[in-house]
C-alpha cells in the first residue's frame, strides 16, 4: 500500500459535478451541452489540463500504458479489466492509443474506434490523461488529405459524454520514428504540414486537443529544427530493444538524450513525457533499477508503456501481469512517491489557483 498523501481522486469530483448538472438539467429545457469554452477557443477542461501538465512533474510522473483497460495477457475488449490493476490494485494514471486513417473505422491494431471512444471517455471519468498518437496516412492529393483530416476531426468531436462534455486529449501528431512517410520531409515541410493540419482541425470545430509531437531516441538530433510552433507536449519515444540490448550503456545513453528534452522544457515550460517501446521479459531489477531512475531523472509529466497482449507462448508484455516474474520489482516502482497512479490523481482538469 502506498504511503502517499492522497486527496480525493478527480473522478470523485467529476461524479459530483455530473450529478449536480443532471439535477440542474431538469429546469433547463433545450440546453444540450454543459461544456464551457475558454478564451483560447478550447474547452475550459482542456485549457486547465494544458496548464497543469506544465507543472505536473513537481508532484511526480504519471504512469501509463497503451490500451491498459482494453487488452492484456489472455484477454481483450473488457473495459473493467487491467493487468496493472490486477497486479497492484490501482489503475494507471494515463492511457495511450494509436490511430492512422480513421476512415477505416479501426485503430492501428484493428480495434473498432467505437471501443476506443468508450474507453477514452472512461479514462476521462477517472480523471486520467488521454494520449492519442496519430500516424497520419500519406494522402494521394489535397482533397484526400482534407478528407483524412475531416474524418479525424469527426472522431475527436465524438469524444463527448451524455452531457456534451468532451474528453481533453493530448494529440501527438505525426510522431517522428523510423518508418513513417513524413520522416523524409525537410524540417520546413514537416513544420508547415503540422501547422496546416492543426489549423484545419480547429477550423473543423475541434476544441478538446492539446498539441504534442514525438521524437524517437534515434531522432533526438532533429528536435530543435523540426519542433513545430506552439507545441504543448514533447514525447521522447524510446525504441524497442531486446533483452541483450538492455545494458547499462543503453540507459546511460537514454538518460543523456532525455536531458536535451528536459533542457528545452526548462526554457519553454513545454511538458515532456516518455513513451517506452520495450517488450522483452523484464529481469528482477528492470523496474526499480532501470525504469525508475530513468523516469525520475528529468521533469517528466508521464511515462507511457506499450500494451500487453497474447496468450500461452505468444505473450507480448511491456508491463507486469498476474503471474509474471517482475511483479515484485514493479511494486517497488508503484510504492515510490515519485510515481503517480489513479489513486494519486487530483484535479488534472481543474484550474490551479495561483499562490498568493
Amino acid at each position: 500500500m502506498k504511503t502517499k498523501n492522497h486527496l480525493f481522486p478527480f473522478s470523485v469530483l467529476c461524479l459530483a459535478a455530473f450529478t449536480s448538472l443532471a439535477l440542474l438539467s431538469c429546469g433547463g429545457k433545450g440546453k444540450k451541452s454543459y461544456e464551457e469554452i475558454g478564451e483560447s477557443g478550447k474547452t475550459v477542461q482542456t485549457e486547465n489540463m494544458q496548464e497543469n501538465l506544465k507543472t505536473l512533474h513537481t508532484k511526480g510522473v504519471l504512469f501509463g500504458q497503451m490500451y491498459t483497460t482494453l487488452c492484456g495477457v489472455g484477454w481483450e475488449g473488457d473495459s473493467l479489466r487491467s493487468d496493472i490493476k490486477c497486479v497492484c490494485g490501482d489503475f494507471t494514471a494515463c492511457t495511450g492509443y494509436e490511430v492512422s486513417d480513421v476512415r477505416s473505422g479501426m485503430d492501428n491494431s484493428g480495434m473498432p474506434l467505437e471501443l476506443l471512444r468508450s474507453d477514452i471517455l472512461a479514462t476521462t471519468r477517472r480523471g486520467g490523461l488521454v494520449l492519442l498518437r496519430w500516424i497520419m496516412p500519406e494522402a494521394t492529393d489535397d482533397t484526400d488529405r482534407d478528407d483524412v483530416i475531416a474524418s479525424m476531426a469527426d472522431f475527436l468531436n465524438s469524444l463527448e459524454d451524455g452531457y456534451g462534455k468532451k474528453s481533453p486529449v493530448v494529440l501527438i501528431l505525426m510522431p517522428l520514428g523510423d518508418e513513417e512517410w513524413y520522416v523524409t520531409l525537410s524540417a520546413e515541410e514537416y513544420r508547415t504540414l503540422y501547422s496546416d493540419v492543426e489549423k484545419r482541425l480547429y477550423d473543423l470545430g475541434v476544441v478538446n486537443i492539446v498539441m504534442g509531437c514525438s521524437f524517437s531516441d534515434n531522432e533526438t538530433a532533429r528536435m530543435p529544427e523540426y519542433l513545430p510552433d506552439d507545441v504543448a507536449v514533447i514525447d521522447f519515444a524510446v525504441q524497442q530493444a531486446t533483452s541483450d540490448e538492455n545494458t547499462a550503456e543503453r540507459w546511460s545513453h537514454l538518460t543523456e538524450s532525455l536531458k536535451t528534452f528536459a533542457a528545452y522544457s526548462d526554457n519553454t515550460h513545454v511538458a515532456v513525457g516518455v513513451t517506452m517501446g520495450d517488450y522483452f521479459p523484464k529481469d528482477s531489477t528492470y523496474w526499480s533499477g532501470q525504469v525508475l531512475p530513468f523516469v525520475t531523472s528529468a521533469p517528466l509529466c508521464y511515462a507511457l508503456f506499450r500494451e500487453n497482449s497474447g496468450t500461452g507462448g505468444n505473450i507480448l508484455s511491456a508491463c507486469p501481469y498476474p503471474g509474471s516474474p517482475d511483479v515484485s520489482d514493479f511494486m517497488k516502482l508503484y510504492n515510490d512517491k515519485r510515481t503517480l497512479f489513479y489513486h494519486d490523481l487530483n484535479g488534472l482538469y481543474l484550474k490551479t489557483e495561483a499562490k498568493k
